[in-house]
């Protein structure tokens, strides 16, 4: 590996020059047999696809990582990170949560380490926004909780995470306050008439 040449693929996409970042990262993965550097290479020309918006590119990327096994965890972890995250992006919100409570079940062990710590920290932080944007809000507030304690390196994610979960409490009262507002219709309807039930009761039933 050319390590000239990847620091200056790496400059491109710090730069946020993510389409000559891309191709210059596909090239050298095409010109390379060794399967852990081609699938950091492909890894990150994904990510570059992702961070342009361009998702049929990315997935034709994906798919040529799913192809290349390695017996390298943190690559498989980061792999599997990649499509998760990918899923999101897609709008396939569900799909996405699922990989990453694959990821939490199926390298638990690693991700409890302090070398990859950075990663559970990562997964948690999106699954609770993925959580919090299903409506899930007491699962997500369980795991946004959690993340209030992580060790933020971008003032960003750290205001995501109190934004979500002011998401979250928002949600709660609101729903909170839908049940209060049901409940004192029925209890209305006993003495003012026929709207409460027909509002309250699903159709067909008295």
């Amino acid at each position: 590996m050319d390590l000239k040449r990847l620091a200056a693929a790496m400059g491109l996409r710090d730069s946020r020059r993510f389409e000559e970042a891309a191709k210059e990262f596909g090239l050298m993965a095409m010109e390379t047999a060794e399967p852990e550097w081609k699938s950091n290479l492909l890894m990150t020309e994904h990510g570059c696809y992702c961070s342009l918006g361009r998702l049929d590119e990315a997935e034709r990327v994906l798919e040529a990582m799913r192809g290349i096994k390695t017996d390298h965890v943190a690559i498989e972890m980061s792999r599997e990170f990649s499509e998760a995250c990918f899923f999101v992006q897609k709008g396939e919100a569900k799909r996405g949560l699922d990989t990453f409570e694959s990821i939490l079940a199926r390298f638990g062990e690693p991700l409890g380490t302090i070398e990859f710590r950075y990663l559970y920290e990562d997964i948690q932080q999106r699954r609770g926004a993925v959580l919090a944007n299903l409506g899930q809000y007491d699962q997500a507030l369980v795991i946004l909780r959690e993340a209030e304690s992580f060790r933020f390196d971008r003032i960003e994610d750290q205001q995501s995470v109190h934004l979500f979960i002011g998401i979250c409490n928002r949600g709660r009262l609101d729903r909170s306050s839908s049940v209060d507002c049901l409940a004192h219709m029925h209890r209305g309807s006993r003495t003012e008439g026929f709207l409460g039930p027909r509002l309250v009761n699903p159709p067909g039933q008295a």
